[in-house]
């Protein structure tokens, strides 16, 4: 049995409000653009290694919000923090530039399916990565929309710290809002199958039996889904009794997204309800 040990980053976001002497936003809004930033947090969880976010309490003085990202291996600890500070440097940036970088994006999903060692990306694979992503877009787009719905809000910024140390910050102010949401969602595209290195899932009902064509069933990021195995070398200790599962038992394992395209009536795309498979898993925390 696994401790769930962890690394943590901390993340400051601080709303700067045209009234000096207020400290008031619209909760409503707030709420929807908070939930939009974490989205695209979490889809950064998926793409790069698994991390959980916790939110502190505000502090008085002013509305700084306190974010904080758990890292469940030391090893990715490096890693992550730079995928970090590239997707804060694209969410927070005063102009978003259009990438045509489809091609390379798909090249290196493919070399994080086949050839995945944490810290061998460059920073511009990450960048293309981070830039091309459609759920990050689409989080972005609808978070700068809302904000910008909050007319008390004049500029946001982000700083990230670890262990009482800053290392890392970012401003923008409200000029450059709309340029983050105008023109991103004519810009989002659909994958067909998405790679998720290192999911966490909570097994709900396990798969004992050999012969069993029944699919499990476990809860990820929140959602229930009903997924295959194909390791076999730990479908073998689970037939063999040598996996126990409790009402906590995770797996933290290599997680593939898969979405069926098809054509529309009108000529379009859409995909179906996501499927999922789970390729290895790597440990069972307890």
């Amino acid at each position: 049995m696994q401790e769930l040990k962890y690394e943590q980053l901390e993340i400051s976001l601080h709303y700067f409000i045209y009234e000096k002497e207020s400290h008031q936003i619209n909760a409503l809004i707030h709420n929807y653009f908070e939930f939009e930033l974490l989205t695209a947090l979490y889809r950064l969880s998926e793409l790069t290694s698994y991390f959980e976010i916790d939110i502190r309490a505000p502090k008085e003085g002013g509305y700084i919000e306190d974010l904080i990202l758990k890292i469940f291996n030391p090893e990715n600890f490096d890693f992550i923090q730079n995928v970090l500070f590239s997707f804060l440097g694209y969410f927070f940036s005063k102009k978003i530039n259009k990438t045509e970088d489809i091609k390379n994006r798909l090249e290196i999903l493919q070399k994080l399916k086949e050839e995945y060692e944490k810290g061998k990306m460059s920073k511009k694979e990450i960048d293309i990565l981070i830039q091309n992503d459609r759920k990050l877009k689409k989080a972005m787009s609808e978070y700068f929309k809302i904000i910008d719905d909050e007319r008390r809000i004049n500029g946001v910024e982000v700083t990230v710290s670890s262990k009482g140390t800053e290392l890392y910050t970012k401003k923008i102010d409200r000029t450059d809002f709309q340029t983050h949401y105008n023109h991103v969602e004519k810009d989002i595209t659909l994958d067909e199958l998405e790679l998720v290195k290192d999911a966490r899932i909570r097994i709900e009902i396990p798969v004992l039996s050999r012969v069993s064509t029944r699919k499990w069933c476990g809860i990820y990021h929140g959602i229930k889904i009903m997924f295959n195995i194909e390791d076999t070398f730990f479908l073998d200790e689970v037939h063999q009794g040598n996996v126990i599962f409790g009402a906590n038992t995770f797996i933290e394992c290599d997680l593939e997204i898969g979405y069926s395209p098809s054509i529309t009536s009108d000529g379009g795309l859409k995909y179906s309800k996501p499927h999922y498979t789970v390729t290895k898993v790597h440990h069972v925390l307890q």
